[in-house]
Parts: structure tokens; C-alpha cells; sequence
């Protein structure tokens, strides 16, 4: 069995495993981010893997590494293009790692959502002409497309699901992102309130509760998410859509009412696609296991 160490880096911590070519990962371990020390978060990186070695009791030349980053990145050149939420602005991570650890074999990296997608891809069994869209939705909102095993990636920003322009309010267009995802429900429950420290996961549980200003907000959250999901179906037709990101892994119970909001858009011959959208079974380690997926490849 050959094995990789996974890597999923963001702006709150990095996790890391160790990933076999099934898929399983084991010897998890997240450490807090510096994210705005560059040289102090690729220390954080360093200290994962060692952490992984030393757990797994396996040497360096016995595995592989695969990171996943936000934002662009230069996957042939091995570069951390730009991340709104790290200090990696064009940052040599692949060659530091192999100057960190020269006996590790394969040293790959690609985009955090993108590696999340290939272990949804590995899980959900489909025929190789079929399409897989993951959508994440947490801190932002995107996703990633894959067929025959690989991406769709355009000119290299495909999947930018997040900035779609929505609708206007108060006199300012807003895209699905700002729409959507948790900061934009945060900001939409603390003007509801009047209160600034309302967040998401209140708002879930005021609308569990039954409370009619907590429904209107969750409701209007979760037609705009169909909007963006029905933007998917239309374009794409795909047989499967994997929700992920904490806000939806966090609140499974929320897909019957974004599958009830999206049956509003459907015409009769899309009806089919309200069955095809699921939640990741990977609540937190389908970065890591779709970064070690990569570089086992």
C-alpha cells in the first residue's frame, strides 16, 4: 500500500493525515494557522508532516505530500499564488518542502476546493462521462466541476460559483457570495436583530426553534443557494452536487429546504436534479484526503 501525507491549509488551521490509495485517512492533525507571518505558516505546514511521520511511524522517503491552498494557485510551478486569507503572495511552497524534506517523494498542490472535490470524486462511484459538482459553503462560496477523473478548469478560474451576481439590495448588487455564504448571513442577522453579535449558527438555532424573523432570514438564505444551484443545473446538468463547507456540513437538515427552494426554479424536465444534490460524508477531512488522493496519483 503506498501513502501520502494530506495537506489542508487555511486561514484558521492546517490539518493533515495520512491518506492511503483507498481514500482512509488516519494520524490526523490540525495545528493553528499564522496566516499573516509567511514564513511562520509555512512553519506550521512543516511541523504537520513532521507530526504525521512521527504518529504514523513511517519515514519520509515512505510517502508523498499533496497540499491544498485557497486561492490561485500555479500548480505546475508549485506556487501559492494569492490567498485573500494568508500572507502567500507568489510563495514557492512546493520547492521550500522539498528543500525541507528532500527524501519525500511526490510534492504536488492545487487549490483547497479542487482537493476537496477529488475525494468526493472517489466516493461517489460515477461512470467516468458523468459530472460531480462540490460546492462549498463556509467562510466563501465556490465550487469545482470534475469528469473522467479530472477537472473542468477553463482558462484556470472555473468554479467561481461565488461571484455570480444575485440580486440587488438597498440599492447594491450582491453575488452569491455575498448572498450566501456565513458572513453574509451573519450580517444579514445582525441588521435583522439589531444585535452585532449574531451569528449563523444563532440564526440556525432560533430558526429550529420556529422564530419567524429567524425563518424569514434562513428561508431568503436558502432560496438564494438555490439560485445558485439552479445556475448549476442549468449549465451543467450533473449527476451528482456535493454540498461541503461548515455551513453546510454543520447543518445537514437544511438540504430538504434548499432542494424545496430549488423545485421552484426546475421546470419539469430538471426535476430529476433535486435528487442529485447530498452533503459531503467528509465534514472535515475531504481537503486532506483529496490532497493525498492527488499525490498518489
Amino acid at each position: 500500500m503506498k501513502y501520502a501525507i494530506g495537506i489542508d491549509i487555511g486561514g484558521t488551521k492546517v490539518a493533515g493525515g495520512l491518506v492511503d490509495e483507498l481514500g482512509n485517512v488516519t494520524h490526523i492533525t490540525r495545528l493553528l494557522s499564522s496566516a499573516s507571518d509567511r514564513e511562520g505558516m509555512f512553519a506550521v505546514v512543516c511541523r504537520v508532516i513532521e507530526q504525521v511521520l512521527v504518529d504514523s511511524k513511517l519515514s519520509p522517503h515512505e510517502v508523498c505530500v499533496g497540499l491544498g491552498v485557497p486561492g490561485l494557485v500555479d500548480r505546475k510551478a508549485g506556487v501559492a499564488v494569492f490567498q485573500n486569507n494568508l500572507a502567500w503572495e507568489n510563495f514557492p511552497v512546493v520547492a521550500r518542502l522539498r528543500e525541507a524534506f528532500p527524501a519525500v517523494g511526490n510534492i504536488v498542490i492545487d487549490n483547497d476546493v479542487y482537493q476537496a472535490t477529488r475525494a468526493e470524486w472517489n466516493y461517489a462511484g460515477l461512470k467516468n462521462e458523468e459530472l460531480l459538482v462540490y460546492v462549498t459553503i463556509s467562510t466563501g462560496l465556490s465550487c469545482a466541476i470534475m469528469t473522467r477523473g479530472d477537472f473542468i478548469r477553463g482558462n484556470g478560474f472555473a468554479g467561481e460559483l461565488g461571484l455570480i451576481p444575485l440580486k440587488k439590495r438597498n440599492g447594491q448588487m450582491y453575488s452569491v457570495e455575498q448572498s450566501a455564504a456565513g458572513p453574509a448571513l451573519a450580517e444579514q442577522g445582525k441588521e435583522a436583530y439589531n444585535d452585532g453579535t449574531v451569528t449563523p449558527e444563532e440564526i440556525f438555532r432560533r430558526y429550529r426553534l420556529g422564530e419567524p424573523l429567524a425563518k424569514d432570514l434562513v428561508e431568503a438564505w436558502g432560496k438564494d443557494v438555490s439560485q445558485a444551484i439552479y445556475t448549476i443545473v442549468s449549465l451543467l446538468d450533473p449527476q451528482k452536487i456535493v454540498f461541503g463547507g461548515s455551513v453546510m456540513t454543520l447543518n445537514p437538515d437544511l438540504l430538504p429546504l434548499i432542494k424545496t427552494k430549488l423545485g421552484e426554479w426546475i421546470v419539469p424536465a430538471q426535476s430529476h436534479s433535486i435528487s442529485t444534490l447530498t452533503i459531503s460524508p467528509y465534514p472535515n477531512t475531504g481537503g486532506i484526503i483529496g490532497a493525498g488522493l492527488h499525490a498518489l496519483q
